[in-house]
């Protein structure tokens, strides 16, 4: 099965590695593997997880807390609100 570097998955998913990273962190069951040396190995399914992710956070609105979320990670200031429209 292919393994993939962080750097290779940026390039194939356009996610930064320090999102990726993090979403290590909130998501449980996104735990990429660890080479020896204990650099992040991702396989196709992994992938797969971090398309969905992406989809979910950045395009459907059902999630707007992810969308808060995100907000603040990129650019350190709430997520705007536009309340009456």
């Amino acid at each position: 099965m292919a393994q993939y570097t962080i750097g290779e998955v940026e390039q194939l998913t356009g996610i930064k590695p320090y999102i990726l990273r993090y979403w290590e962190e909130v998501i449980p069951s996104f735990t990429p593997k660890k080479d020896e040396s204990g650099r992040r190995l991702y396989n196709q399914r992994d992938i797969d997880i971090i398309r969905r992710l992406k989809y979910l956070i950045y395009t459907d609105s059902h999630f707007p807390w992810l969308h808060q979320n995100i907000f603040t990670l990129h650019f350190g200031e709430s997520y705007p609100t536009y309340q009456g429209l």
